[in-house]
């Protein structure tokens, strides 16, 4: 069996949402000189997927995710399907000096700034 020091967990309850589908190590995202890592569960709610943000300590990971991503409400959100299904640092793409990502979904791609 592997020795693992960390596990890494969603949210209660969503035992179908096949968290860690998708994983992407991120450069810094808030600013505190540490890289993250964002994780994808593509099934959670009912199909619609989540991504979550796990910032870094200086000893790796924390446990507890600090943010939950959703599109849930408005144009974006409207039939959408597997958000999380892929996850990509992308860089500083608006020059904010903070990292963005890109999220997959079925048929769409988000840009995260």
């Amino acid at each position: 069996a592997p020795n693992c020091s960390l596990t890494l967990r969603g949210v209660q309850g969503n035992v179908h949402g096949q968290f860690g589908t998708s994983l992407s190590p991120c450069p810094d995202l808030n600013g505190d000189g540490l890289p993250e890592l964002a994780v994808g569960a593509p099934l959670e709610d009912r199909g619609h997927g989540s991504v979550y943000i796990f910032l870094g300590c200086p000893w790796g990971i924390q446990a507890k995710y600090s943010q939950r991503i959703q599109v849930v409400s408005g144009r974006a959100g409207r039939g959408l399907q597997f958000f999380g299904v892929s996850v990509h640092s992308a860089g500083d793409l608006n020059s904010d000096g903070l990292a963005d990502m890109v999220v997959g979904a079925k048929g769409a791609a988000f840009i995260l700034r």
